[in-house]
């Protein structure tokens, strides 16, 4: 599944994050990409570890943050691309939990 909105209709943050929120995927959906999100944060279900997704791409997002990540042990590609605006990556990145991420993460980079 594939958000993307490149028109210029949205410019509310709000209205992208309540849109966005709202289409919550099926649990077994296995590749997410959301493109070009105006919002400054994701909803809660892009974190949620319920779900099997193996592939996430974020490109292009304006969010201040990436969302919590980390604890998702059936993701196996993380893409993170063009996206500015990231202020802080949660707490699951760092110090031990980098060595988990990348048993987790087999394509992530750091």
């Amino acid at each position: 599944m594939e958000w993307s909105d490149t028109s210029d209709v949205s410019q509310n943050e709000m209205i992208d994050y309540e849109v966005l929120k709202e289409l919550r995927p099926h649990p077994n959906l296995k590749n997410l990409k959301i493109v070009v999100y105006k919002g400054t944060r994701f909803p809660s279900w892009v974190g949620d570890p319920l779900f099997d997704r193996t592939e996430l791409t974020l490109c292009g997002c304006k969010s201040t943050h990436l969302p919590t990540l980390g604890i998702l042990r059936s993701h196996k590609k993380l893409v993170v691309k063009r996206m500015n605006e990231v202020k802080t990556v949660g707490f699951e990145y760092l110090h031990l939990q980098i060595q988990i991420l990348a048993l987790h993460f087999h394509h992530l980079k750091f």
